[in-house]
C-alpha cells in the first residue's frame, strides 16, 4: 500500500514534467526546447525519482533485484543523494554556461 502512495506522487512528478516540457508557462515558452527537458528531466523526473526510491518499501524489490539488496541502506542511500544532486546540478550548470539563467 504505502509503495501505491509513492508511486502515484512520482507519477504526479512525471506527468507534470512531460506537461511542462510540452505545454509551457509563460516563463518557460521563452526557454529554448532543450533546456525544458534537461530541466525538468532532471528535476522532476531524476531528483524526485532518487527521493521517491529512498521512501519504497524495498522487501519486495530487493527480493527480485539481488544486486540492489547487496549495496545496503548506506551505499543505496548515497547514490540515491548523488542522483538528485545530479539532477539539479546538471540543469543548473548547463543553464548558467548557455546564459539561460
Amino acid at each position: 500500500m504505502w509503495n501505491g502512495w509513492i508511486y502515484c506522487g512520482f507519477s504526479v512528478f512525471f506527468i507534470g514534467s512531460v506537461n511542462a516540457i510540452l505545454s509551457p508557462n509563460a516563463h518557460d515558452a521563452l526557454l529554448p526546447l532543450w533546456f525544458r527537458v534537461i530541466e525538468y528531466v532532471g528535476v522532476g523526473m531524476v531528483s524526485m525519482g532518487s527521493l521517491c526510491y529512498l521512501m519504497l518499501y524495498k522487501a519486495r524489490i530487493h527480493a527480485r533485484v539481488p544486486v540492489l539488496a547487496r549495496l545496503g541502506r548506506v551505499k543505496e542511500s548515497a547514490w540515491a543523494i548523488a542522483l538528485f544532486a545530479m539532477g539539479v546540478a546538471v540543469p543548473l550548470v548547463v543553464g548558467m554556461i548557455s546564459g539561460l539563467l
